[in-house]
């Protein structure tokens, strides 16, 4: 079973609460209580990285991790639109509450982001697991030297494996299908592609 982008999970959340409420505060102190059963890597990035966060997200689905990825948001990218600043923060806070980690993913461009740094904090605020994945030509800033840092594809590989792992803790071995679902993730991310594979599709992205 592949990873899920929950973001059309989520998107439809806000919509019925807005719809129904018109108050997303409300959503957002009930998205935080509600308790996140899988791992989930909410990826943070700046818009211009597009192409290789994609890629990224598609390498996390294929290795049965969920994430969420709001680029493709239709309810984010109307609010961006609108200049609806409350529904555009709203969006990200539901996502990040809705997720067990944040990965943010950085560029030479990232420093041109004033959100990257709001969803790095507003994880940490929240307790998130929290690491940084360097694109080609990009290094860490100081304040992101605290958390772990991936620096190329085998990095990214160790780390998705780590995030399976947070869910093998989780499941009662007794057979049951999540115990399955469990299994097929750990053969998922050992089939995974080195840095040397030259088929790995994140090889334009990423350091070796």
């Amino acid at each position: 079973m592949k990873g899920e982008n929950k973001y059309e999970k989520i998107r439809g959340s806000i919509q019925e609460n807005f719809s129904r409420r018109g108050n997303l505060t409300e959503l957002i102190r009930e998205s935080a209580k509600t308790a996140v059963t899988k791992p989930c890597v909410f990826l943070s990035h700046i818009s211009s990285d597009k192409k290789a966060v994609l890629e990224i997200g598609e390498y996390f689905s294929e290795a049965g991790v969920d994430y969420y990825l709001d680029i493709d948001d239709p309810v984010l990218q109307q609010a961006v639109s609108d200049k609806n600043h409350e529904l555009i923060t709203e969006c990200i806070e539901v996502g990040i509450n809705k997720s067990t980690h944040l990965l943010s993913i950085i560029s030479e461009k990232t420093q041109d982001s004033w959100w990257v740094p709001y969803e790095i904090g507003y994880a940490k605020k929240g307790n998130r697991e929290i690491a940084v994945l360097e694109l080609k030509h990009a290094y860490a800033p100081s304040y992101l030297k605290i958390v772990p840092n991936l620096s190329g594809i085998d990095d990214l590989n160790d780390y998705i494996r780590k995030v399976i792992e947070t869910q093998t803790k989780q499941v009662n071995f007794s057979g049951n299908s999540r115990y399955m679902t469990v299994l097929e993730g750990v053969l998922r991310a050992n089939a995974l592609k080195g840095s040397y594979d030259q088929t790995n599709p994140l090889t334009p992205y990423l350091r070796a």
